[in-house]
C-alpha cells in the first residue's frame, strides 16, 4: 500500500462545499460518540462498526442538510469512531484518553472510501491529469502531476491551517500488486553491499563503510529567530493587525522548516536505497529516549527526526527489492567490532579504542559495524554480553 499527497487549489464554491462536508461529518462524529457513550453507560457493549454505519446512514436520511454530503464519507466517520473506542478500551490503562467530542477546529479531514467516489480527469485542451474529481464537490485543481500506477483505494481530503487561511490537500492510497517499472527505480544489484546505519545527534547517520550524513539541525539553526518572533507575538493583543502579521510570519517559517526537513529526508533516503542493498538499523523508540533524556536534549532528539527518516528509508528500500532490518540497539557502541570485547565508555567519549586488539575508530562507525554484524547474524568473538543479544 502506497500513498501520494496532492496540494489542492479549490475555487471558492468548492471550498465552501468542503467546509460543509467537514461540518456535517463532524456533527455525525459527535452524534456517534454520544451513542457509544450511551451504550457503554447502560452496559450494552460497544456498537459494531456496521451498527455505527447504520446510525450515520439514518441520520443522513432524516436530515436534509446532510444529504449534500457524499454517503460513503459517513462510513469512514463510523469507522473512525469505532477505532477510537476500540483503542481506548485496549490502551486506556496506558493513558489513552476517552474519545471526546470534536469542535470545528479539531475535525479537519474526510475520506472517500471507494475509488469510484473520485478520479483524475484530463482537460480537453491539455494533456495529462489536470483535475481531480471529488464526489459531490466538483473538479478541483491540484499541483502534483504524478499519478502512481496501481489500484486506487481511499482518498482523504484534509486541510492545514496557515495563519488566517487553510491549505487543502488530498492523499490517495494505492494498492500495488507488484513493483512495476514505474515503481521499481532500480533492479536489485549483486554489486551493492549491505550496510549498517547508526543514528545519532552529532551526525544524522554513520554508515558501517565510513560514510557520514551530517545532522542539518533544521530547528536549532532557526531557534533564536523563532523565539524572537514568539516573544513579539506574546506582546501583541490577539486579533490586532500586528498580531495577525507576526502570527502569519511565524506560521510560514514553521511550514518552511517542515518542508525543508521532509525534502532533505526524501533525498537522503532515496540515495541510500539506490546505493546499498539491505540496510540494518537500530530498533529505537524516539519518544522513550526523549522522555528519559535531560530537558536540554529533548529538542535535539525531536529535531533529528529519526522517526520520519526511518519510515522514508523503509519504503524506499523495499521499492528496490531489498529490506530494512531492525536489531536490538543494546551495547552496540560498547562492544568492539573487531574482537567482541566489551569496552564501556561514556557518551562524551567519541572514539572507540579497544585495549584488547588495539582497534581505534569513530565510536559511531564502530556501532554501525556492530549493527550490521548483528543484523547479518555474524556477531562473534570474546566478551559477548548476554544482555545484548541471544546466542
Amino acid at each position: 500500500m502506497r500513498s501520494v499527497t496532492y496540494r489542492l487549489y479549490p475555487k471558492r464554491e468548492y471550498e465552501e462545499k468542503m467546509l460543509h462536508f467537514l461540518d456535517g461529518l463532524r456533527r455525525t462524529y459527535n452524534h456517534l460518540v454520544e451513542m457509544c457513550r450511551i451504550y457503554l453507560g447502560f452496559r450494552m457493549g460497544l456498537p459494531s462498526e456496521f451498527d455505527l454505519m447504520g446510525m450515520a446512514t439514518r441520520m443522513r436520511q432524516e436530515d436534509p442538510w446532510l444529504q449534500d454530503i457524499h454517503s460513503h464519507c459517513f462510513a469512514s466517520v463510523a469507522k473512525r469512531v469505532h477505532e477510537a473506542f476500540v483503542s481506548w478500551m485496549k490502551m486506556h490503562s496506558e493513558g489513552t484518553g476517552f474519545p471526546r467530542f470534536k469542535n470545528d477546529m479539531m475535525f479537519d479531514s474526510f475520506t472517500y472510501t471507494y475509488k469510484t467516489d473520485y478520479g483524475f480527469v484530463s482537460k480537453d485542451c491539455g494533456s495529462g491529469m489536470e483535475r481531480i474529481r471529488l464526489g459531490m464537490i466538483g473538479l478541483v485543481k491540484y499541483s502534483n502531476p504524478y499519478v502512481m500506477e496501481g489500484e486506487r483505494k481511499t482518498a482523504t481530503v484534509f486541510r492545514r491551517r496557515v495563519n488566517d487561511h487553510y491549505e487543502w490537500y488530498v492523499t490517495v492510497v494505492y494498492a500495488l500488486e507488484d513493483l512495476g517499472e514505474d515503481i521499481m527505480y532500480l533492479d536489485p544489484s549483486e554489486g551493492r553491499d549491505d550496510v549498517g546505519l547508526d543514528l545519532g545527534l552529532e551526525n544524522l547517520a554513520t554508515m558501517s563503510d565510513g560514510t557520514v550524513i551530517p545532522n542539518d539541525r533544521t530547528y536549532r539553526r532557526k531557534e533564536e529567530e523563532l523565539s524572537a518572533l514568539q516573544r513579539r507575538l506574546s506582546g501583541c493583543e490577539k486579533g490586532t493587525a500586528e498580531y495577525n502579521r507576526i502570527h502569519g510570519k511565524l506560521s510560514h517559517k514553521y511550514k518552511k522548516l517542515r518542508n525543508h526537513r521532509k525534502d532533505m529526508f526524501h533525498k537522503i533516503s532515496r540515495e541510500l536505497s539506490l546505493r546499498y542493498a539491505d540496510i540494518v538499523m537500530e530498533d529505537l523508540s524516539v519518544r522513550e529516549m526523549a522522555a528519559d533524556s535531560p530537558k536540554g536534549m529533548r529538542k535535539s532528539y525531536r529535531d533529528a527526526g529519526w522517526g520520519i527518516f526511518t519510515r522514508m528509508t523503509c519504503y524506499k528500500v523495499e521499492e528496490t527489492g531489498h529490506r530494512v532490518v531492525f536489531v536490538n540497539p543494546a551495547y552496540t557502541s560498547q562492544i568492539c567490532s573487531s574482537c567482541g570485547t566489551l569496552v564501556p565508555k561514556d557518551l562524551s567519549v567519541r572514539m572507540h579504542e579497544c585495549p584488547h586488539c588495539g582497534l581505534r575508530m569513530s565510536r559511531d562507525r564502530n556501532a554501525a559495524i556492530n549493527i550490521l554484524n548483528r543484523g547479518l547474524g555474524l556477531q562473534t568473538g570474546a566478551g559477548k554480553c548476554p544482555k545484548c543479544y541471544d546466542g
